[in-house]
């Protein structure tokens, strides 16, 4: 990921600290509380926050309700390592979760169930949780704004750069020009919508449980069903299958119109035409190989492109007829036969 590598290569010990001169929500503190709790009372927490002393120490003073500050110039290098490391976590613990599920021999067995699956889910959730926190707390905007003159530009180009000619697509791309006129939206912003986006499937889950959990669901009952894609074929479906399948075409259409073809209709014309053109294109490789050789059987290669008249195609009869007459005026430079779209 673009914005996870930069964040990972950047050099904190070059950032200059500047303290936010906007105070903190109290949902953005609480967020930061939160967080600091899930370092003493989660395993994973309590065995990752000793890499963190400067971190630590803040724990250690919300524990005993003392003054603390996530965010400052003693913690922001500290900060971002913290941030880079759950980030990396993040995505290992969810590819983890991912190979839990298992392969055994060709099939695939679920074992979602298994000991592993579950100590998967409990890491995804930590971390994804830490990453919640930090996103809705007081740190991170400050942090980005230190990091911006760091930070490299993964956003979409000017499209008022871009020269369009196709009509088609300046239609389908004006909205977006439009949108280029506003005034550019700081950097830093383009790396927390970023962050956001990683977790939203984690920010749907807790809206839905805030839902059922709260004052307005009447509900006494909740049937859960969860959707699993299906695993499509790597094989083609064939299209002579497809249109000649009632249920995915029918038949006739409601508002049957005469003017429109049948089904079948369709099918030979598709069928004919499919099968002209491969014909067509084994006749025009017999003549590329008659005459691709040291001497050349002209005779041999002008009867050859005269059948290609034959094939009811675009271009083909003229072509024929336009080859076969530099051939029968002796033997052609073959440079001066073109070949055929």
């Amino acid at each position: 990921m673009p914005y996870q590598d930069t964040l990972n290569c950047l050099d904190i010990t070059t950032v200059t600290f500047h303290a936010s001169s906007v105070e903190a929500k109290l949902t953005m503190i609480e967020s930061d509380q939160l967080l600091l709790s899930l370092f003493t009372t989660t395993n994973l927490g309590v065995v990752l926050i000793p890499a963190f002393p400067k971190l630590h120490q803040q724990v250690n003073s919300m524990e005993l309700k003392q003054q603390w500050v996530l965010y400052n110039g003693n913690t922001y290098q500290k900060f971002h390592k913290l941030l880079c490391t759950l980030l990396d976590s993040f995505g290992k613990s969810l590819q983890a979760l991912s190979d839990a599920r298992g392969q055994t021999g060709n099939s695939k067995v679920s074992v979602a169930g298994s000991v592993e699956f579950k100590a998967c889910v409990g890491c995804v959730m930590f971390y994804g949780n830490a990453l919640q926190c930090i996103a809705k707390g007081s740190a991170i905007d400050s942090h980005l704004q230190n990091l911006e003159p760091l930070l490299n530009d993964h956003r979409q180009p000017d499209l008022k750069k871009v020269d369009v000619e196709d009509s088609d697509l300046t239609v389908l791309t004006q909205p977006m020009v439009k949108e280029m006129d506003k005034p550019p939206q700081p950097l830093w912003k383009s790396y927390k919508e970023w962050l956001v986006l990683m977790l939203a499937h984690l920010n749907a889950v807790e809206t839905l449980v805030d839902y059922v959990t709260g004052p307005f669901f009447c509900g006494r009952s909740i049937s859960v069903k969860i959707l699993v894609s299906l695993e499509v074929p790597r094989t083609i479906f064939p299209w002579e299958t497809l249109l000649s399948n009632p249920e995915l075409f029918p038949v006739q259409a409601v508002d049957f119109e005469p003017d429109v073809p049948t089904n079948e209709e369709l099918f030979h014309f598709l069928k004919e035409a499919t099968s002209s053109a491969s014909e067509a294109l084994e006749a025009v490789i017999k003549v590329k190989d008659s005459i691709d050789i040291e001497q050349p059987n002209w005779t041999k290669a002008a009867k050859l492109v005269r059948s290609l008249g034959e094939y009811k195609l675009p271009n083909f009869q003229e072509y024929s007829s336009r080859i076969t007459c530099i051939m029968e005026e002796g033997t052609p430079d073959p440079s001066s036969i073109e070949t055929i779209d």
